[in-house]
């Protein structure tokens, strides 16, 4: 104990140069909006080399798991092309058209949060790879989420771990379509929304993404139901998903390019336009 009173009194002219100059710093950052955008900014980009450095080291540890993980996504995706083609040969054109309306590009998650109730992920790729804001991401085990923010080199999602997000989905071999919600709790659970009673569902079965949205291709395995019970207070049932993505295991993506988002969403616009006419 002395020792370190005696430290601090050799030195106490430098720590209070110090403290003073962090004050100061701090002072000047919270009441300059040029100052707080740079630092923000600044501390972004060393906080994401950190992580994408992070990630490069401890990537070595899972290296056979990892690419094991690529082969098994890139053949997901290669059957799935290959069986919408050959489900849609109405003629050439058509069947050409549809090949083309996704690319896929591949990327690394350098940051993955999943303790909040909003949670984003981090990819090491961005707008000079062609990623763009309002892309899909998905994994080998369906839906991860949607890019909200993206930079030359780097790409926010907003994760499906998040409240204010939802994904369009369809129960196999049935017809009835709907969404899925995250309620905040369990990483790996989710909500089946406004199922009506009569709808022939059960225990076990696969949930799948019903191409509805302009984010997700139609077909992708997203969880299975692991509970079923009428609700006696309305017409609804109530429906437990378990999700075949594993939130806190999640190392490598693929963000969605649709070619034919921009045709769906001025169709969305000018739906609303019409109503909005209506009221």
């Amino acid at each position: 104990m002395g020792n370190l009173i005696n430290l601090i009194q050799k030195y106490f002219t430098l720590i209070l140069f110090l403290t003073l100059e962090l004050f100061c710093f701090l002072f000047i950052v919270k009441n300059n909006a040029y100052h707080k955008v740079a630092f923000i900014n600044k501390s972004n980009h060393i906080s994401n080399n950190f992580y994408n450095f992070k990630y490069q080291i401890t990537s070595f540890i899972a290296l056979k798991k990892v690419n094991d993980s690529i082969t098994k996504m890139n053949a997901a995706l290669l059957s799935q092309l290959a069986n919408n083609r050959v489900s849609l040969k109405i003629d050439t054109n058509v069947e050409l058209l549809h090949a083309v309306r996704f690319s896929f590009i591949p990327a690394i998650i350098i940051r993955n949060s999943i303790s909040e109730t909003r949670n984003f992920i981090f990819l090491n790729k961005g707008r000079m790879d062609g990623i763009q804001i309002d892309m899909g991401v998905i994994s080998e085990n369906g839906p991860v989420g949607k890019v909200v923010n993206v930079t030359n080199h780097y790409a926010c999602v907003r994760s499906f771990l998040h409240r204010d997000n939802s994904i369009a989905i369809k129960v196999k071999n049935t017809h009835y379509f709907g969404s899925i919600v995250w309620e905040g709790k369990d990483i790996h659970l989710a909500k089946l929304e406004d199922i009506p009673k009569h709808i022939k569902v059960k225990k076990g079965d696969t949930i799948l993404t019903s191409g509805y949205s302009s984010y997700f291709p139609e077909d992708l395995p997203v969880g299975r139901i692991i509970k079923f019970a009428n609700n006696p207070k309305n017409n609804f049932a109530d429906a437990q998903i378990e999700l075949f993505n594993d939130f806190g295991n999640i190392h490598h993506v693929y963000v969605i390019k649709n070619f034919q988002k921009k045709e769906i969403d001025t169709l969305d616009k000018n739906i609303i336009e019409l109503n909005k006419l209506d009221e």
